[in-house]
């Protein structure tokens, strides 16, 4: 009887460890796809709202979501869709000044949504080849080319009254993107991000010519990234194979 006990235990411990052994093989196999959500704070530097020199804009809240393919152990291709509260910030500047835009047909107060899309080419300070040997630490940039969707009220100072109006305006941006990874397990990585949206259009806000320069958008956001298995999960769900 305890022979057969002893023979049962081997038997046991022997499949015990080939299941492990191919799990841990089907975790190993290379993950190149990613896909990462990101939430943080955003502003929005135009005419009416505030510029890069005084980061007088308002802080509003953003998020993207992005797919990720890596291309080489340093390269990923990142494509982001994301959607940012967008407004002015009116008491930057007089009545007087409002007055003025009014007169040219220039918003000074506007709220809404934009909607960006940006594919980005992003580079890593430390090279791997397989998601299960990365560094504990990581830096990462990017520059790539993105368009902007602009839903938004704006309002044109009148001293009868605002004219209200409801504008949309789409437009081309230069992404600049550099932040940090953290890995916390095999498959997944926490991390941050900053975000210079470098807008090729000044009309996002309505405003036109103000501060001699393009509306420009930016973001700093939490990132979590998961590694994305090409093992069919039917497989590796409902069959030990």
């Amino acid at each position: 009887m305890n022979k057969h006990y002893l023979i049962t235990l081997v038997i046991l411990v022997f499949l015990t460890s080939i299941t492990h052994a191919q799990n841990f093989y089907k975790e190993g196999l290379i993950r190149k796809h990613t896909i990462s959500l990101h939430m943080g704070p955003s502003m929005i530097f135009a005419d009416n709202s505030g510029d890069l020199s005084n980061f007088a804009s308002k802080v509003q809240p953003a998020m993207a979501i992005a797919y990720g393919k890596r291309i080489t152990p340093t390269v990923r291709l990142n494509a982001t869709l994301g959607a940012q509260r967008v407004r002015s910030n009116e008491g930057n500047f007089s009545q007087e000044v409002h007055r003025n835009w009014g007169e040219e047909g220039q918003a000074y107060s506007f709220r809404g949504n934009a909607y960006t899309f940006d594919i980005v080419p992003t580079a890593y300070l430390f090279p791997y080849e397989c998601q299960m040997f990365r560094k504990k630490f990581n830096l990462f940039a990017g520059l790539g080319l993105g368009v902007v969707h602009v839903d938004r009220k704006q309002s044109v100072f009148r001293d009868a009254g605002d004219l209200m109006e409801e504008v949309s305006t789409t437009a081309a941006y230069v992404p600049v993107r550099i932040g940090f990874t953290l890995p916390i397990n095999g498959t997944f990585d926490v991390g941050m991000q900053g975000t210079l949206m470098y807008g090729l259009s000044d009309n996002l806000d309505g405003n036109i010519g103000h501060n001699r320069g393009n509306d420009h958008m930016a973001q700093v956001q939490l990132t979590v990234t998961h590694y994305i298995s090409t093992y069919p999960f039917w497989r590796k769900w409902f069959f030990n194979l």
